[in-house]
């Protein structure tokens, strides 16, 4: 298991790249344009501990409101499409941190042969040909899966489930670079944050105020991490549903995943699993190949 980050050291690690991002809810109404501005006032940082102090001793806190809005994107001619932008309160982002920091670094430094999460893999770090070798002769059929409105439609059991998964893979009692945790408190500031990742409650820029009651929210330093968990979730169902065993092999990143089965993955009858659920799977950026070459991952092929 990994342990955990002290709070006090995520301010110091000047290397993440979330200091230039917007504070979000209440520090932007205070005049505080960055995490990082945030990061160097010591008043400020003494504000975000004492919150997670009395999270941690059970007391009655009130959480900071997550700000939507709407950007527009490049569609087709005649079409309109829209992107949903979440401002991730920082108060939030860094008690996040405590728990996202240690996964995220452990499952990049995992052997690419055994890393479930696609870490590494993307074209810039040479990730088609660590992908072709790690795939490559494994099975008759490489099965590309992506869904649509994915992040929109998951069920909020899933991102329960995938909390708890995480949880399983970090120790709560040792901090990483000194010093003893109080695991039970570290376990009800873990349990808080997955409450409000559930149950986001949100604000849009005319004020009104709504609570997200399913799918996940951007900006959290657990999205790409619980979409990919949920995600290998409903590969590994589908596949053992269908074939009656587990897949060869799986990687996934977000709500995309490339796996080697033995026998031909039907597209069709694992729609019809994943619609019981409440999920729809894109059949058209789907595919099912003999050959790995012409298999499309994270947007790119993934070539011999």
């Amino acid at each position: 298991k990994f342990k955990i980050v002290h709070l006090n050291d995520v301010f110091k690690k000047t290397e993440l790249d979330i200091w230039s991002e917007s504070p979000g809810m209440p520090w932007s109404q205070y005049g505080y344009k960055t995490k990082g501005d945030i990061r160097n006032d010591p008043d400020a940082i003494r504000s975000i501990r004492k919150f997670w102090y009395d999270i941690k001793h059970g007391q009655d806190v009130k959480f900071p409101d997550c700000r939507v809005y709407v950007r527009s994107n490049t569609c087709d001619m005649g079409e309109k499409k829209v992107r949903t932008v979440w401002e991730y309160p920082a108060t939030i982002n860094f008690g996040e941190a405590v728990f996202a920091l240690p996964l995220l670094d452990a499952y990049k430094e995992l052997a690419d042969a055994y890393r479930p999460i696609a870490y590494g893999f993307e074209t810039s770090t040479d990730g088609i040909k660590k992908l072709s070798n790690r795939f490559k002769g494994k099975g008759s059929y490489y099965v590309s899966l992506q869904f649509l409105k994915f992040d929109r439609k998951i069920p909020n059991f899933f991102i329960d489930r995938a909390f708890l998964i995480l949880s399983y893979n970090l120790n709560f009692g040792d901090y990483q670079e000194y010093g003893v945790a109080d695991a039970r408190r570290i376990d009800q500031m873990f349990n808080t944050l997955t409450n409000y990742f559930i149950n986001t409650k949100i604000r849009l820029p005319n004020g009104e105020r709504f609570q997200k009651c399913s799918g996940i929210a951007s900006g959290s330093y657990f999205t790409q991490l619980i979409v990919s968990v949920i995600t290998c979730i409903l590969v590994h169902w589908a596949h053992f549903k269908l074939m009656n065993r587990c897949p060869n092999d799986v990687v996934c990143l977000g709500g995309d995943s490339l796996m080697v089965t033995s026998e031909k993955f039907c597209l069709e009858s694992a729609n019809k699993l994943f619609n019981s659920i409440g999920i729809e799977l894109n059949i058209h950026n789907s595919q099912v190949e003999e050959s790995l070459s012409r298999v499309k991952f994270l947007g790119h092929y993934i070539k011999d």
